[in-house]
């Protein structure tokens, strides 16, 4: 979703959760906590400072109502704030599978 307005990136249906998740980063895997998603991207929470534009796997075992879905797509780093626990990353999905996105969809929009 590059070239989004915050204003933009903000109206997409973005739901809480707490799914446990990781990214692969310079061939590294680092468990991250996912704090909501959308089907356009996801807030994680690591102990890390990602770049802005850096390029990074997603993979999560996304459930909801008995369902569920591995999500494994390619992402990039749209912004970077500190928290009190580390750092909340906003990644937006650059190459999602059409059924994970559906998935997301019916999920972030009940």
């Amino acid at each position: 979703m590059k070239g989004l307005t915050t204003s933009n990136y903000s109206s997409y249906a973005r739901k809480r959760v707490t799914w446990p998740a990781v990214i692969s980063v310079n061939n590294q895997n680092v468990p991250v906590k996912v704090i909501n998603i959308s089907d356009h991207g996801a807030l994680i929470e690591l102990d890390i400072k990602l770049a802005i534009n850096q390029k990074l796997k997603f993979i999560c075992k996304a459930f909801h109502r008995g369902k569920q879905m591995n999500i494994k797509c390619s992402a990039h780093v749209n912004y970077v704030i500190i928290s009190r626990y580390g750092y909340h990353i906003g990644i937006n999905f650059d190459a999602i599978k059409h059924e994970e996105k559906k998935f997301l969809e019916k999920y972030t929009h009940e």
